[in-house]
Formats: structure tokens, C-alpha cells, sequence
């Protein structure tokens, strides 16, 4: 969690020199910091799977190949409920369907529902992987 809070300052921080450097004098920075909030709740679900797979796999490539397959997964639902319409039934399987970075800076608001599903989808799937690590036998090297 402080890793990813660590992540997302430092994104806000380089928006803000990045803003600073070219002079621009328009952006609204408290807008940019709604928009880090909530990459910052999408890390968290992102987290939260990982410690899961890894919680109920003894291989590493196992968790690995699974989390790269989901936010694959849902980056490539995310540019297909553009321009598929059969692709929106589907497109709360992923998680980029909730987190949409555009809205959130052009509406300069939370968007307490979408937070609310990420943050509850990744404390679940956190603690499915953390009750089920604890059960489990770890093998000896």
C-alpha cells in the first residue's frame, strides 16, 4: 500500500514539475490529484490480486502469469467497449472499467462509486488470498 501511495505522489509530483517547467498555468492540480486517488485505489486492486495468487500458488510464475493476464485482460476490454458494443456486457470484468481517468478529470470529482467497487474487490480478493496462505503447507526448499 505505501508503495503504491509512493507511486502515485510521485506521478502527481512529476505532473506538477512537468506543469511548472513549461509554464502552464491553466491545469487544475487539484483535479490531477482526484485522478492520482484513484490510480492510487486501482494499485490497491491490482495488490490485492497479487497477494491473492500468491497466497494460493507455490509458484512464483503461476501468480505472475495470472496478474499479467488479468490487467492484460482488462486493458484489452478496456479499447474494446470503444468500439465493440458486445465487448460492454462484458466490461465489468475488468478493472480499468473502473477506473476511467478521462471523466475523472474532466467532472473534477470522486467517483465514490467506482472507488467503492475497486476498494471492495481488492480487500476481498486480499483477504481470500490471506486466509488461504495461512491454511496452506508451505514446502521446504
Amino acid at each position: 500500500a505505501a508503495a503504491c501511495a509512493l507511486l502515485c505522489l510521485a506521478i502527481w509530483l512529476g505532473a506538477c514539475a512537468g506543469l511548472a517547467l513549461i509554464g502552464e498555468k491553466d491545469a487544475e492540480l487539484g483535479t490531477l490529484l482526484i485522478v492520482a486517488g484513484h490510480l492510487y485505489v486501482t494499485c490497491l486492486c491490482i495488490v490485492g490480486l497479487s497477494m491473492a495468487t500468491s497466497g494460493m500458488s507455490n509458484r512464483r510464475s503461476v501468480s505472475i502469469g495470472i496478474c499479467f493476464f488479468y490487467v492484460f485482460y482488462s486493458f484489452v476490454l478496456n479499447v474494446l467497449e470503444a468500439f465493440w458494443p458486445a465487448a460492454e456486457r462484458i466490461g465489468f470484468t475488468g478493472f480499468m472499467h473502473f477506473y476511467k481517468p478521462l471523466p475523472i478529470a474532466r467532472d473534477a470529482a470522486w467517483q465514490w462509486g467506482n472507488l467503492g467497487i475497486l476498494m471492495s474487490a481488492g480487500l476481498i480478493i486480499w483477504v481470500i488470498g490471506w486466509l488461504r496462505f495461512a491454511q496452506r503447507d508451505l514446502p521446504g526448499a
